[in-house]
């Protein structure tokens, strides 16, 4: 989430305008993936479920939507600052794969 804020705040300072708000929900929404998958659930049956959610809410469509935000914005120089950064390939598996493993996730207690 770190890497998050210090990408917003390069961005505000990058232009006088305030970034477009899908850019800025595309920025927070893969944050929120990379952090899932860099969440360590390795022996606790119960963590590696509430990780596989997690990544199930934030990661789907994620590649294809910085690629149209790019497509959008190549000409925004403010923009593509910040989306430039991102990994283009942060989805942990295809989308077909994708909507089947997710569709067997459960929501945690703890996201109710």
């Amino acid at each position: 989430m770190a890497g998050l804020a210090a990408l917003l705040s390069l961005s505000a300072s990058a232009a006088p305008a305030a970034l477009p708000a899908e850019v800025t929900a595309l920025v927070e929404r893969h944050g929120t993936c990379t952090h899932w998958l860099g969440e360590p659930g390795e022996g606790d049956a119960e963590r590696r479920r509430d990780i596989e959610w997690g990544m199930c809410q934030s990661c789907p469509g994620t590649d294809a939507r910085l690629a149209a935000l790019k497509r959008k914005y190549r000409g925004n120089p403010a923009v593509m600052t910040v989306l430039q950064p991102l990994d283009p390939h942060v989805e942990p598996m295809g989308k077909d794969e994708a909507t089947r493993f997710c569709a067997t996730t459960r929501k945690p207690a703890w996201a109710e």
